[in-house]
């Protein structure tokens, strides 16, 4: 099979890994109504729309030349409007929702969610402008906080114009469910455009590189955890939403699949609501990306120790798994300080209910997670284990 790559439209990364989604081999007989109304599909579709293009917005880098003193356009991206706030004439402030309306707003103050890939630079001199379509202008905004291991990042604006933001789904999208995205593909001559797919895998997790610093290079690898979709996204999408049929937003657009020698269609990816909300506060504050991390362990894949000699991973150490029914999950193979509660010999399966089948898996769910406590279930000493480990 021919390499693929991941495109993040502005940067191109390597795609090591590309893991299966989760899936379960239960088979349950169901009824389905499929009784479609046509009329009722646009009465869903136009309000979604709308509401997905009224809350994105454009999101440019410009850098200054230290040569040449000018200024230039280093990335052109998307964004998206998902909290704000208004601000009266006589100085008081009031929610975005009471503000309909009302006579005396003096300006909109406005939080924008995008990929870090569209603003991470570590120019001294950088300036992001937003980008509103509806009266095709460039505004100035402040970079608040980046989480570039997510490829995430806030930006806040301020304007006399009113816009809805977009409400966070409550519930994760399933397989088959039908999305839309919205963004600036190409740039901002088709700003705020609008494609449809459905969901192609709701948890897939990818292994990606990721430049950190924003020096232009990669420094770091690991695993993200992300939904992918088939609607139609492209360079200049990216940071752009991905709302369910109601309007709300599912995902961040971050990243597609593309090959130079074989077309590709329809495999892009979206950043998932549940990692936003891990990391969003933080970069709101401005706080450095708390990432959870194993330093001290050796962890390989249950599944590749098993398959160490048809996968020609014959570097792999040989461990003995007579009579553990396990096929995948984590294997600690070292862990010398017993980080987090686990130990040598481990197989981890769950993290807080969430199934762990790779390392990678467990290194992405452990690097957002954000609270006081957690919750293993190992394969421990030949039984199955709870072990709780509360963070200091």
């Amino acid at each position: 099979m021919k390499n693929k790559k991941i495109l993040l439209f502005l940067v191109v990364l390597p795609l090591l890994f590309l893991f299966s989604c989760k899936t379960t081999n239960e088979i349950h007989n169901e009824t389905y109504d499929v009784n479609i109304n046509i009329s009722d599909i646009n009465q869903a579709f136009v309000p979604a729309s709308t509401k997905a293009r009224t809350a994105t917005v454009g999101v440019s880098l410009y850098t200054k030349s230290s040569l040449i003193r000018s200024w230039y356009l280093t990335a052109t991206g998307s964004g998206v409007v998902y909290k704000g706030n208004a601000y009266l004439k006589n100085g008081t402030t009031i929610s975005i929702e009471e503000s309909q309306g009302h006579e005396d707003v003096d300006y909109y103050e406005y939080y924008v969610l995008t990929n870090a890939h569209v603003v991470n630079s570590n120019a001294k001199n950088k300036d992001i402008k937003i980008y509103l379509a509806s009266i095709d202008t460039l505004v100035s905004s402040n970079l608040l906080g980046i989480n570039a291991y997510e490829d995430l990042a806030v930006v806040k604006f301020s304007s006399s114009i009113y816009i809805k933001p977009l409400d966070f789904s409550e519930t994760e999208p399933l397989v088959g469910e039908i999305v839309l995205a919205s963004g600036n593909p190409l740039g901002y001559d088709y700003a705020s455009t609008v494609t449809m797919g459905i969901i192609s895998c709701s948890d897939r997790f990818l292994d990606v590189s990721r430049d950190t610093n924003g020096d232009g290079r990669d420094d770091w690898n690991g695993t993200v955890q992300v939904i992918q979709h088939d609607a139609s996204i492209n360079s200049g999408n990216s940071g752009g939403a991905l709302v369910n049929v109601k309007g709300e937003l599912v995902g961040i657009n971050a990243m597609k699949v593309t090959d130079k020698e074989e077309s590709v269609e329809g495999i892009g990816f979206a950043i998932p609501i549940k990692v936003i909300s891990n990391v969003l506060e933080d970069m709101e504050n401005g706080q450095d990306a708390k990432v959870n991390l194993i330093t001290g362990a050796v962890i390989y894949n249950v599944n590749e120790l098993i398959n160490r000699e048809v996968l020609n991973l014959t570097k792999l150490p040989v461990v003995d798994f007579t009579g553990i029914s396990y096929t995948s999950g984590a294997y600690v193979y070292t862990n010398t300080k017993e980080e987090y509660g686990l130990k040598a010999g481990d197989i981890v399966l769950k993290i807080n209910d969430n199934d762990i089948y790779t390392t990678g898996m467990l290194e992405a769910m452990l690097r957002s997670y954000k609270g006081s406590k957690l919750t293993w279930q190992v394969y421990r000493n030949g039984t199955l284990q709870e072990v709780e480990y509360i963070f200091k």
